[in-house]
């Protein structure tokens, strides 16, 4: 009997060993791969207007909404608003993390709707959940273009 255990924990051992050395040989290269994140496809489409372009580096104002919440809904339409009357302002975009999941995920969305302000030197300056008027959209995103 004595025998047999031991024969039974020592193959245990031997099983817990390999188990282990198999998962720190299995592609460990010390970088968790869940938090390598590639940028969504849709943020690399935001380009200012021509002139835009002409008047410097301009600060970024992202909205990530889900399509059919209403404040979500309002949020995007203050952004598309944004966009056609404000290009000198800012780079506008709005994103449908329904389609584009990656943008959530990129910037740590947790509620809906989010608004990232990103300054001229690619810093984010501030994320805010939730709704904003176009005010406040644009007095955060002045805030924002200061150096």
């Amino acid at each position: 009997m004595k025998k047999t255990q031991l024969l039974f924990m020592l193959v245990g051992v031997l099983v817990f060993v390999v188990i282990v050395i198999l998962l720190f040989s299995m592609g460990n290269t010390g970088k968790n791969p869940e938090i390598q994140l590639a940028k969504p496809h849709s943020i690399g489409e935001l380009t200012p207007s021509k002139e835009a372009e002409a008047a410097g580096k301009l600060p970024r104002v992202i909205t990530l909404y889900q399509k059919g919440e209403g404040e979500s809904d309002l949020a995007a339409f203050v952004s598309r608003e944004l966009a056609k009357e404000g290009k000198l302002l800012a780079s506008f975009r709005s994103i449908n993390v329904t389609e584009d999941p990656q943008a959530a995920v990129y910037y740590g969305v947790t509620e809906h709707p989010t608004i990232v302000f990103i300054r001229p030197n690619g810093r984010i300056y501030l994320k805010h959940e939730g709704y904003l008027d176009k005010a406040k959209i644009k007095a955060l995103t002045m805030q924002a273009a200061e150096k």
